[in-house]
C-alpha cells in the first residue's frame, strides 16, 4: 500500500539512510540489557536507580518524538539530524566520564533527545515511501540484526574497558552517522491534500486513539521487562555468558517473528495474529512471575523477542487502516516512548519500595493484557461487519 503522508519517489540513498538512522537512535535500547549490567556492575547503581536511568532516557525519546513531529514539514530535516547526533555524542562521551547518579540521568534525557530525534526523523522518512511494507520490514530486520550484534560485542566491551567503553561505544555509533546526513531530503515534499486519500474502511474518530494506548500499555510492559531482562537472568541463577548467549540468539528468533507476521498478514489478516501474539505474552510474564528458573526464563525471553516485533507490525498495521491520514501512525513512536519510559520508572520505584522481580513480572502481564482488550474494542469498532483487515488489502506498514 503506498504511504498517506508523501508520495515522492523513493531515493535509495535516503531509504537506507532512514534504515540506519532507525537502527542507531534506537541503539541504547537495543542494548539496554548490557547497559543496565554495566551501571550495575561498573559505576556501582542500584537496580532502582537503573530503572530510573532507563526511564529517563525514555523521556527524552519522549520529548525527541513531539519535538520531530512538530517540525518534521517545517525545519531542514539534515539540520534535525545533525543536532539529533551532535546531541547523541556528547551526552554519551560526557556519560563516560562520569558515575554522578545525578549528571548520568541528566546525560540520560539528553542522550534520549539525540537518539530519538534520530530514530523519529527516520521512522518519518520511511512512512512518507511508496513502498513503506518493505522498507520498515527491512528496519525491523536491521535492528534485529543490530541487537544481536550489539548484545554480543558490548559485553567484550564492558569486560576490557567497563562501563565508560560501553557509552564509547554508543557515541562512536553516532559519529558513524555524520557522513549520511547529506543524503536525506532537506525538505518534505507533503502537499496537504494528500493526507486524506482513499481507504477501504470508514473512519473512526475513537479506535485509532484506543490504538495509541493499546501500544502505550504493551510498551509499559516491554520498557519493564527489557530493562531487567539481565537481572532476571540473574535471578535464574545464570552465569553472564549464557544471558549474553541468550541474548543474542533471542534476537534472532526476533527476526523470525518479524518474518512471520507478513507472511500471516497476506493469509489471514491484522486481528487473529495480533490479540494471539497479545495473549501468548501476557501469559509469558504470567509464568515468569510464577517462578523465575532457568528453564522458564530461557523459553520467557525466547518468547518475548519471538512475538516483540511480530506485535508491532500488526500494531502498526491496524493503525495504516483505521487512521486514513497517516497522523495515528506517526504517532506511535512517542506513545512508545511514553511506554517505555513508564515501564522502567514505575518498575524502579516498587523495587525500591520492597517488589520482587517477580512482582514486576506480573505487573508486566497485566499491562499486555489491557493491551489485548482495547485491540479487541479497536477490532469491534472499526472492523464490525467487515472482512478482517489485511488479507484482501495487504495494508501492513511495517
Amino acid at each position: 500500500m503506498q504511504s498517506t503522508i508523501d508520495a515522492t519517489t523513493d531515493n535509495p540513498k535516503e531509504i537506507w539512510t532512514a534504515i540506519l538512522m532507525g537502527v542507531v537512535g534506537l541503539s541504547a535500547f537495543l542494548g539496554m540489557p548490557v547497559i543496565v549490567g554495566a551501571l550495575v556492575e561498573g559505576y556501582g547503581l542500584s537496580e532502582g536507580q537503573v530503572g530510573y536511568h532507563s526511564a529517563t532516557g525514555m523521556a527524552g525519546g519522549i520529548v525527541a518524538a513531539i519535538l520531530v513531529s512538530v517540525l518534521i514539514n517545517r525545519a531542514n530535516r539534515r539540520t534535525l539530524l545533525l543536532a539529533g547526533l551532535i546531541i547523541g555524542i556528547v551526552s554519551y562521551a560526557l556519560s563516560a566520564l562520569t558515575s554522578d547518579f545525578n549528571q548520568l540521568l541528566a546525560l540520560a534525557f539528553a542522550s534520549g533527545i539525540g537518539g530519538g530525534m534520530i530514530y523519529s526523523l527516520g521512522i518519518a522518512l520511511l512512512a512518507g515511501t511508496e513502498h513503506t511494507g518493505k522498507n520498515f520490514s527491512i528496519l525491523l530486520f536491521a535492528q534485529g540484526v543490530f541487537g544481536g550484534i550489539e548484545l554480543f560485542f558490548l559485553p567484550q566491551i564492558a569486560e576490557v574497558f567497563s562501563t565508560a567503553g560501553v557509552f564509547m561505544a554508543l557515541a562512536m555509533a553516532f559519529v558513524l552517522m555524520l557522513p549520511l546526513v547529506g543524503f536525506i531530503g532537506k525538505h518534505s515534499q507533503l502537499k496537504e491534500e494528500a493526507l486524506e486519500q482513499d481507504n477501504p474502511l470508514p473512519s473512526n474518530k475513537l479506535a485509532p486513539w484506543l490504538a495509541l494506548l493499546s501500544v502505550f500499555f504493551f510498551y509499559i510492559a516491554v520498557g519493564s521487562f527489557w530493562t531487567y531482562v539481565e537481572r532476571l537472568g540473574v535471578s535464574a541463577k545464570l552465569n553472564s555468558d549464557t544471558i549474553t548467549s541468550a541474548l543474542t540468539i533471542g534476537n534472532l528468533l526476533a527476526l523470525i517473528g518479524c518474518m512471520a507476521a507478513y507472511w500471516l498478514s497476506e493469509r489471514v489478516g491484522q486481528a487473529k495474529p495480533l490479540l494471539v501474539g497479545l495473549a501468548c505474552l501476557a501469559i509469558t510474564f504470567a509464568v515468569l512471575g510464577q517462578n523465575i528458573n532457568e528453564a522458564i526464563y530461557l523459553i520467557s525471553m525466547f518468547t518475548f523477542f519471538l512475538l516483540w516485533n511480530f506485535i508491532d507490525i500488526f500494531q502498526l498495521g491496524t493503525l495504516s487502516q483505521i487512521g486514513h491520514s497517516g497522523r495515528h501512525v506517526a504517532l506511535v513512536p512517542a506513545f512508545q516512548s511514553i511506554g517505555t519510559a513508564i515501564g522502567p520508572a514505575l518498575s524502579g520505584a516498587l523495587l525500591a519500595n520492597g517488589w520482587s522481580l517477580s512482582g514486576i513480572m506480573m505487573l508486566d502481564s497485566i499491562t499486555t493484557l489491557i493491551a489485548f482488550i482495547l485491540f479487541i474494542l479497536v477490532f469491534i469498532m472499526a472492523f464490525r461487519g467487515k472482512k478482517d483487515v489485511g488479507a484482501s488489502h495487504n495494508p501492513i506498514v511495517i
